[in-house]
Formats: structure tokens, sequence, C-alpha cells
């Protein structure tokens, strides 16, 4: 199987407040611009003076406006049902649904478990082996030996069920050999 390879460039604004204009019309343009996957926004002080810095994840070379993306709320999302086949997007939402279910028993935001883009990655590719699945970009060792078995199962077509929350303690202690 090819590698599945997968740019996720970011870009960062820096905006100094009380506003700057020319910042605030910079990140507006490239923002109307590209494919956004994700905006995240952090307050910081440099030299005593207030800014809110923008980080931008977007998609490479996709600045296609005819691209499936929907604007909402302070971000844009990328439409995955309009951007994967039928059959793609049906493993995608049994992904989706995975996730959601490990992340309620973590207690955790579903991206840390895995990102939109690698589920829909993840489903493109039609995983069969935790080396497969391991191509993805930020699908590491850690993310493979927690979950890859579970979603290689989704992708599957069967219905895994996340651990009990003993085993996902349990997993979370280092074990003796690791110390």
């Amino acid at each position: 199987m090819a590698r599945l390879e997968v740019c996720m460039p970011y870009r960062i604004f820096s905006i100094m407040i009380p506003l700057d204009e020319s910042g605030q019309k910079e990140l507006n343009a490239f923002c109307g611009s590209h494919r956004l996957v994700t905006v995240t926004h952090h307050p910081v002080e440099r030299d005593g003076i207030p800014y809110e810095v923008f980080v931008v994840e977007y998609l490479d070379g996709a600045n296609d406006a005819s691209a499936p993306v929907e604007r909402g709320g302070n971000h844009a999302t990328v439409d995955y049902k309009k951007l994967l086949s039928e059959d793609d997007y049906a493993v995608y939402l049994r992904l989706h649904k995975l996730r959601k279910a490990f992340a309620t028993k973590e207690a955790v935001e579903v991206f840390v478990i895995f990102t939109n883009n690698q589920l829909a990655d993840m489903a493109k590719a039609r995983c069969k082996t935790l080396e497969e699945m391991g191509k993805i970009q930020g699908v590491g060792k850690a993310r493979l030996d927690k979950y890859g078995k579970a979603f290689l199962a989704a992708i599957q077509g069967e219905v895994p069920s996340p651990p009990s929350e003993t085993s996902v303690t349990k997993e979370a202690q280092p074990s003796e050999e690791g110390k």
C-alpha cells in the first residue's frame, strides 16, 4: 500500500490589543482564502503589551472556493460527508462514534483520541494493520497501542466497545518494566 501523506500546515497570527486592524485584516483574508481545519486563539503578553495569538491549521493547497467547507460560529469546519465517498463516510461515522465513546469513558476531548482529519484518513485508507494506521500524520505509537486495534476493527465493520474504566486506568499506569 502506498504511504498516506497528509500535510497539515499551520500559520500563526499575533494581533495586538487594542485591536490591530492590519493584523485582523490579514487574518481574515487568510481564513477567507483557505480551507480551515481548526482555529485556536490564546491571550499572551509580550513586553507588557497584550496580544491575541491565533493558530490556524489549514489544508495545504486546498484553497478552492468550491471545496466542501462550512463556516459557522467562530471557525470553519470541513464537511466530511461531501468530502468523502458514501462508503468512506459510513466508515468515518463508525470511527467518529467509537472515538466519542473512548473520549466519554476517558473524560477527555474527542480530538485527544484522534482528530476528524485522522478519522477521515483512516476511512479513506481502510487501514488493515497498525503499521498502515501509523503512517497517518499524528498517529504515533502511543495512540496505536491504546486505540489502534479497536479502530482497525471499526474500519472492518465491527463495532468494538471502548475498554472499561478499570482497563483505561490500568493502561494509564506505568508498567513495572517501563520504570
